[in-house]
């Protein structure tokens, strides 16, 4: 009995076993297949095969998130820039040439140009500093730039992930089912007021607010110093949210191995066009952020079909949409034209663009505050006061100031690698006294990253009464799946 017992305890081992196989063959051949439905769908296996480079003209209009008139929410829009965008497929070349009318300090616009140029890890940036901090016109750009712009462009251009593919079969994903991880969703509370004009010689805004919103700020100092208009639109976010609504099940899937996160394709199961793509990064403020981008206004330019219109979406807030005016498939260039500029040397610090490839829009929005680790400069102002000041320069200073049984701390910095590097200074410089108190003058983003490292060594955070649901908020964050 207890032999035939152990028979049928193999037999059923191997018939899973054997189902197991079969599944994973299944499932392998499925993507397969939904592969050659999304290749399809761009032109066909051999349109794509031949496809070596392109050009895209357009506008984008940016939104950055914590940046209203009101410290720690709200969006701001940025000027939309003519953008011609250049790839070359074979090269891994990139090149981005944006013209720009930005508000003078003065009153009335100044024209604002400037190249970045991509190829392969190495970025380069040719334009005239709008702060006047670094004086020479071309620049290498630093690794965690680089990757972010690089990644960027590839979410923006679903042809650059099929080509990969058909280069890399190995990069496709058995896995079907998404997962159900959606990170840190934003609510219209965080959205709006958004900004979308800004006169830079009063700081006075235009926005899109809501009638609640208004009548909440009119008895509040700011307002008249910081509102020049206010358009009410109540259902602003909400249309952006319809926009870029995809029936999920009713799309196939394609999932792509990443470094970072797996990205997901949702194909029209009709067409084959891909109707959106899914991600997720990491933020310094709200930790795991989810990225789709979708694909819409198909068009055929000489036997590749293009979306003409593209929106990025950032925890469900508008990051990007870019309007599309003209496709140029394998255009002829000059030889020099994703050549670096001469005399500039690029060094590669693998670790900081691992860093750009997690926060790539962290660093697309905030580009003074890289998100690498930083080298720290410092100034004594007087004994036991200093001022310290990030390499690269970041644009946000910290000063530390000594005290009988311990240390304070004024502008914790952009990012948690620049905390731990404040907090590793201190201890050079002020051995055996803790950081006690942590001073945050204002809680935009950019100045409102990097808390954490300072709280984990039991710093207590000295914040504005408006800005303790937004510190609250950054502790008590879930723990990240992407980092």
């Amino acid at each position: 009995m207890k032999q035939n017992s152990t028979r049928f305890t193999l037999f059923s081992f191997f018939l899973c076993l054997s189902l197991v196989v079969f599944s994973a063959a299944s499932a392998a051949e499925t993507s397969t297949e939904i592969l050659e439905d999304a290749i399809e769908g761009v032109g066909g296996r051999e349109a794509l095969s031949n496809f070596s480079g392109f050009s895209i003209k357009s506008e984008r209009d940016e939104y950055i998130m914590g940046q209203g008139p009101e410290a720690g929410h709200g969006l701001m829009r940025l000027s939309a820039p003519d953008v011609t965008v250049s790839h070359d497929l074979n090269q891994q070349g990139v090149r981005i040439d944006l013209v720009t009318n930005l508000a003078a300090r003065a009153g009335g616009y100044i024209k604002r140009e400037s190249t970045t140029l991509l190829v392969g890890n190495a970025g380069y940036l040719s334009e005239d500093d709008l702060f006047g901090i670094v004086p020479e016109r071309d620049k290498p750009l630093s690794a965690d730039k680089a990757a972010a712009a690089m990644k960027t462009e590839r979410l923006l251009n679903p042809h650059i992930l099929l080509k990969e593919l058909l280069d890399q079969p190995d990069l496709l994903s058995s896995q079907q089912e998404e997962s159900t991880v959606k990170g840190h969703q934003y609510t219209e509370d965080e959205v709006l007021p958004v900004t979308i004009d800004r006169i830079r010689q009063t700081g006075r805004r235009t926005l899109i607010a809501t009638q609640d919103w208004l009548e909440g700020s009119q008895g509040n100092s700011f307002h008249d110093l910081m509102v020049q208009k206010v358009e009410i639109d109540p259902d602003w976010f909400k249309r952006w949210q319809e926009s870029v609504e995809v029936d999920d099940a009713g799309h196939l899937r394609l999932v792509i191995k990443d470094d970072i996160y797996p990205i997901t394709l949702f194909i029209n199961p009709d067409s084959g066009r891909i109707a959106k793509l899914k991600t997720m990064e990491w933020d310094v403020v709200y930790g795991d952020l989810e990225l789709e981008v979708t694909f819409d206004d198909w068009r055929q330019v000489d036997g590749i079909d293009f979306p003409m219109l593209v929106k990025l979406s950032q925890g469900g807030a508008p990051r990007l949409e870019v309007r599309r005016s003209l496709v140029t498939v394998n255009p002829s260039v000059d030889e020099n034209y994703f050549s670096p500029p001469v005399g500039v040397a690029y060094e590669h610090d693998e670790e900081a663009a691992a860093r750009g490839k997690y926060l790539s829009q962290t660093i697309r929005m905030f580009t003074l505050a890289g998100a690498a680790r930083p080298k720290l400069g410092s100034v004594q102002l007087e004994p036991g006061v200093d001022l310290l000041y990030a390499l690269p320069i970041d644009g946000v200073y910290t000063m530390v100031v000594e005290q009988e049984k311990g240390v304070v701390v004024i502008e914790p910095g952009m990012n948690d690698l620049k905390g731990e590097e404040v907090i590793r200074w201190i201890g050079e410089r002020y051995p055996g006294k803790p950081v006690t108190h942590l001073i945050v003058s204002h809680h935009h983003n950019d100045h409102g990253g990097g808390i954490r490292p300072y709280v984990a060594n039991g710093t207590t955070l000295v914040v504005h009464d408006a800005a303790t649901d937004f510190y609250q908020g950054q502790v008590n964050r879930p723990k990240s799946t992407v980092l």
